[in-house]
């Protein structure tokens, strides 16, 4: 069971932590007027999956929620990522998923719970201990922790300074600048303490003055694809990698997604112009590619597993 992934920044995913549809979701959803639910977990009791909740803008258009609908013939919970559908799973640590890393014995960037948080608050200290324990046992790999929790990542990871490890990267999402006004002094702090930290500038949703990011040691940036998808201004992206330059950090681009710079990609489809005049074109994630004024930004940052 070795995850691969399309994730231009990671070699595979691992995700031991999951939850499990009630078996009496079903009454549950009926006692607490769940209406629209009850259809769902008729369908799905004892499914296991994945569940997340929105913190903010960039959480929109998850493509994890949509995936727990799509596998819903093999397993997945089916339900829609909201407080209600917490109240129908039970959380769970899947033993057979936990070890997974110690039997790859080829180094490799691991992406850590893809389609959920770590530090979710349906998820107790107990289960994040013991993924923890595994990650700092498998030091050939490099693990990419990636979370819009931060707060609680600090908290959790003040009260075990023990689990403090040079092949465990703390990342935060970032998707405006109101999320990194939010977002960067917890992030701070794991840097002070001796983390290696990183942002995910993806979905990038508005400009960001990264002025008191210094710290980090990776910026990953990239538009938003799929439905809904919004569009990406070519200078959000320009200035994160214009400012990544100047302080020597790392500088990966992961993708235009659904939108790309109309100077850039040629094609036919829907245009955005935005409000200095600048166009973009709906072209598609594929299309689109990951091609920023003529280069592939393709960086890591120093003893992340090549």
């Amino acid at each position: 069971m070795s995850y691969k992934s399309e994730i231009g920044w990671t070699d595979g995913t691992w995700s031991p932590l999951c939850v499990r549809v009630k078996p009496d979701a079903v009454e549950i959803a009926e006692e607490k007027g769940y209406t629209s639910l009850i259809k769902i977990v008729t369908k799905t009791a004892s499914h296991v999956g994945q569940h997340c909740e929105p913190v903010s803008t960039g959480c929109k258009n998850c493509y994890s929620e949509t995936w727990q609908a799509r596998c819903l013939k093999v397993n997945g919970t089916g339900l829609p990522f909201t407080r209600r559908s917490r109240d129908l799973i039970d959380p769970f640590v899947d033993f057979n998923k936990l070890g997974l890393p110690a039997s790859w014995k080829k180094p490799r960037k691991i992406f850590v719970e893809n389609q959920s948080d770590l530090f979710a608050e349906w998820y107790s200290d107990w289960m994040i201990t013991l993924v923890f324990n595994e990650m700092i046992a498998c030091t050939h790999h490099s693990f990419q922790v990636l979370t819009k929790r931060v707060d609680r990542m600090q908290s959790f990871l003040a009260e075990h300074p023990h689990f403090l490890s040079p092949n465990i990267f703390l990342g935060v999402s970032v998707e405006n600048q109101c999320a990194a006004d939010e977002r960067r002094e917890a992030l701070n702090k794991l840097a002070d303490a001796g983390w290696r930290t990183f942002v995910s500038y993806e979905p990038a949703l508005g400009p960001v003055n990264w002025k008191g990011w210094e710290f980090t040691d990776w910026l990953i940036a990239g538009g938003e694809s799929g439905p809904g998808a919004r569009p990406v201004h070519p200078d959000w992206l320009r200035g994160a990698r214009d400012w990544c330059f100047e302080y020597s950090i790392p500088f990966f681009f992961k993708q235009w997604g659904a939108w790309a710079s109309a100077s850039q990609v040629e094609g036919k489809g829907r245009h955005h112009q935005f409000e200095d005049g600048v166009t973009v074109r709906r072209v598609g994630k594929k299309k689109g590619g990951s091609v920023l004024d003529g280069e592939q930004w393709y960086q890591f940052p120093k003893g992340m597993v090549a």
